[in-house]
């Protein structure tokens, strides 16, 4: 199975200049914590996560106005659309990594892998050895 069959295919981004609070009003009104980050080209220079803005912003006490690229995470992992699954499996699973993006041929970001996603279109095995992996980061706060 391709990661085309399985991604998220309607993807809310931002851009790195766009500001901190537009980002959560985002996730707010599409009901996700993740958002790519992307230049003008679609292609992502990284991402957003609800807990990127309660760590690097709110806790820090930056403003509101502060400018996604301050608070992003710019170590996305990416696959291409045309991968099999078990590619972006094995990524998160190295990566620890709950989300991944699928870009296409030129790069630019065409959808998303959830770790919920995954049962669905795997086995509860497969599936479980996934989240297994992907969750012992929580085990490690400091990584």
């Amino acid at each position: 199975m391709k990661c085309k069959d399985v991604m998220k295919k309607w993807v809310v981004s931002v851009g790195p200049d766009d500001i901190v609070q537009l980002a959560a009003m985002k996730m707010r009104e599409h009901g996700v914590g993740f958002l790519p980050v992307c230049g003008a080209d679609h292609k992502a220079i990284g991402v957003i996560t609800d807990r990127d803005i309660a760590i690097r912003a709110v806790a820090e006490g930056k403003a509101a106005s502060t400018k996604v690229a301050a608070v992003m995470t710019a170590d996305a992992v990416f696959v291409s659309i045309d991968d099999e699954l078990s590619v972006a499996e094995d990524l998160m699973m190295r990566r620890q990594k709950s989300r991944i993006l699928c870009t296409d041929a030129s790069g630019a970001v065409s959808g998303v892998i959830s770790l919920s996603d995954l049962p669905g279109f795997e086995s509860t095995r497969k599936s479980g050895a996934v989240f297994a992996k992907v969750a012992e980061r929580e085990a490690h706060p400091s990584r």
